[in-house]
């Protein structure tokens, strides 16, 4: 059963369980009118209120859902998607949380994969991984004749020692082991 109820910081305005906004066009009688949110860079539905003060302010559809029908009691600063889906703001789908616990839900459901190449913070490519670990010679005494040393890989591709470090020791690019 669907739920209305007035967002607080934006008197005019009602939010329902399902996600919904709706305005009152109170120079016309009070009117009422289902807004339609738009989606932004991101995939979130967002819109414009006005606020109590007469101020209009941009607002992200789930959070306003979230804000209105869910209790936050550890005071958790984001809004997680169960299902995955930024356009379904019903309160079921709509849980508080912490960034760490939203960016866990995410790979561990697989809605995002940002692994290799694909990570806008990769600053090797997959086939620069392999010869890094190709070319890197083991041990605590790399001196030998034509030995590579991490920081030789680290000027070679144009990064830094501790990026050759976590590939020589697994701790990243763990898909090409």
């Amino acid at each position: 059963m669907k739920i209305w109820k007035k967002i607080d910081e934006y008197p005019t305005y009602e939010v329902s369980s399902d996600g919904e906004l709706k305005t009152f066009n109170w120079k016309n009688k009070g009117v009422e009118r289902i807004m339609r949110p738009a989606r932004d860079g991101c995939g979130y539905l967002r819109t414009m209120l006005k606020d109590k003060n007469g101020k209009f302010c941009t607002i992200k559809v789930h959070r306003v859902v979230a804000a209105t029908f869910i209790p936050n009691p550890e005071n958790k600063p984001q809004v997680n998607h169960k299902n995955g889906i930024k356009t379904d703001n019903r309160v079921i789908n709509l849980e508080w949380c912490t960034q760490s616990e939203n960016i866990k839900h995410a790979f561990d459901n697989k809605f995002i994969s940002v692994v290799g190449e694909k990570n806008p913070a990769a600053t090797v490519t997959e086939e620069q991984v392999l010869e890094i670990r190709k070319n890197y010679v083991y041990g605590t005494n790399c001196r030998r004749k034509g030995s590579v040393t991490k920081k030789d890989l680290a000027i070679k591709y144009n990064t830094t020692f501790h990026v050759i470090k976590h590939i020589i020791q697994g701790k990243t690019w763990k898909h090409l082991l």
